[in-house]
């Protein structure tokens, strides 16, 4: 699944952004791992947004709004010792689906 994805954000068109896959790995949360299974709704994490303050960065809500993530589900997240500069972590849920989905044209 994570595979598909980074394909999906190499082809994806979103303004200037250039979408550049730094790391795949599945997410673990402490000792215990956190699999793709156990996240109902696949969200953002903004690495670069403010977590005190502020909305999310626009590149996190224009990645979520082309994916079909809601906003609701960009949560910004710093990471200590960002030496690889990421800027968006993408978790993807149980909704999978949707994210491959190409948006109804309106």
């Amino acid at each position: 699944m994570a595979q598909k994805m980074a394909k999906r954000l190499e082809q994806l068109k979103v303004d200037n952004i250039v979408y550049e896959i730094v790391e795949i790995e599945k997410p673990s949360l402490g000792s215990e791992g956190l699999g793709d299974s156990e996240v109902n709704e696949s969200m953002i994490l903004d690495r670069m947004g403010n977590e005190n303050n502020g909305p999310p960065s626009e590149v996190a809500l224009l990645t979520a709004k082309a994916l079909g993530i809601s906003p609701q589900n960009v949560i910004c997240k710093r990471l200590k010792n960002n030496y690889q500069d990421v800027s968006l972590t993408i978790s993807i849920g149980n909704d999978y689906k949707k994210l491959f989905t190409p948006p109804k044209k309106t």
